[in-house]
């Protein structure tokens, strides 16, 4: 019955307003799966996938093998027969306003949910650009224009006649955990007292 909603469109909303409303208004909820949202994942999301790792492989494999419109029936035959289970990882979220749904690109995963979800009374919305999008327009953006301005690179060189220990010290910071670039190493001593 509820075959063909992966092509019906939702409503959207930018990430940007998604993370703006979710801590008072709603909840987010990545759709994608364990694996993925183990990686890496937006602060506080919580996990709802709409496949397993390995399905997602099987379902990747088809794809790949075969054709999109064959991956989609294969995602079908595997997700229709535990559709009633998956809806129940929500009822703790039925008293949420909204519930924001993303996967990686907000697309057909995230899709479906969002359908699936307003098919069955809850108030849900689709988060455009997925997980990506927050990624790459959201957190490197972020760090790259404040990044440097908090915390300006800072660097020490160390230089002095050969043999007096620079190596020593610089392998000591490196146990250390200090980030360590040895020139006089990477160039195999060349240009030293112990080169050639």
């Amino acid at each position: 019955t509820y075959r063909g909603i992966e092509k019906t469109p939702s409503p959207c909303i930018e990430f940007e307003q998604a993370l703006a409303g979710s801590p008072q208004s709603g909840i987010l909820v990545d759709t994608r799966t364990p694996k993925e949202y183990n990686e890496a994942h937006v602060y506080n999301a919580v996990n709802v996938p709409l496949m397993s790792n390995y399905e997602r492989h099987i379902i990747g494999l088809t794809y790949h093998k075969e054709s999109k419109d064959a991956a989609i029936r294969k995602g079908w035959e595997l997700f229709s027969p535990i559709i009633q289970q998956f809806l129940e990882g929500f009822e703790m979220y039925r008293e949420q306003k909204v519930i924001y749904v993303y996967c990686w690109r907000g697309g057909m995963r995230s899709r479906i949910v969002t359908n699936l979800l307003r098919m069955n009374g809850y108030n849900a919305i689709q988060v455009t650009g997925g997980f990506k999008r927050y990624m790459n327009d959201i957190v490197w953006k972020s760090l790259n224009e404040t990044f440097p301005a908090n915390y300006p690179p800072k660097f020490i060189v160390l230089f002095g006649n050969s043999g007096n220990g620079k190596t020593i010290i610089l392998k000591e910071l490196q146990k250390r955990g200090m980030p360590v670039i040895d020139l006089e190493g990477l160039a195999g001593h060349k240009g030293s007292l112990y080169g050639g």
